[in-house]
């Protein structure tokens, strides 16, 4: 949910700015079903069915929709930014595929978003003796906030490079395309 409303947040900075939100219709953008598809499929494996299904059957579909989002940006790297987004869903996949399908979180983290650990799978959660934990949710949104949370540098990542990704589409202020303007030559 916190990646949620931090890209709504950047849709909102597009506007501000000055940017066209109408020009994401204009993207190339190649096979838009893949992460559509690997949305819904971690939905219903983190919201809908996670008692459900075996642990190492909801690991292995959470590990899928990683690969689907990069074959995704691989077919769509000509999108300026997008390599942003690549890398902090690369970071994520690390810290996930590491971990056995689970993105470890700190238990620090945890108790500051007032979450507890669940038992079965879990997205985020609680894994001892964790590999590569400084890229797992280590970050919070305190418990008193409205959608308090845990989030990652990966989840940084990526709505920093949403934010460079329609920014440059939508030519707000912040692309450097409108920056650059046009190319003009000065006559002596």
């Amino acid at each position: 949910m916190i990646l949620v409303a931090g890209l709504a947040v950047v849709l909102i900075s597009v506007v501000v700015f000055g940017g066209d939100l109408t020009r994401i219709l204009e993207l190339r953008i190649r096979w838009a079903q893949l992460p559509l598809g690997a949305l819904a499929v971690q939905v219903l494996v983190i919201n809908v069915l996670p008692a459900e299904l075996p642990t190492v059957a909801a690991e292995g579909l959470h590990l899928a929709t990683y690969v689907a989002a990069a074959v995704f940006v691989y077919a769509n790297r000509h999108i300026a930014g997008l390599w942003l987004v690549a890398i902090g869903g690369g970071a994520n996949l690390a810290a996930i595929s590491a971990n056995r399908g689970r993105m470890p979180a700190s238990a620090n983290a945890l108790r500051i978003a007032g979450l507890h650990l669940a038992s079965g799978f879990t997205n985020s959660g609680f894994v001892a003796h964790a590999r590569l934990p400084w890229l797992g949710d280590i970050f919070a949104v305190p418990r008193a906030w409205p959608l308090a949370n845990v989030f990652s540098v990966g989840d940084i990542l990526l709505v920093a490079g949403a934010f460079a990704v329609l920014h440059e589409s939508c030519l707000s202020r912040l692309s450097a395309s409108r920056r650059a303007g046009p190319i003009s030559m000065a006559v002596a």
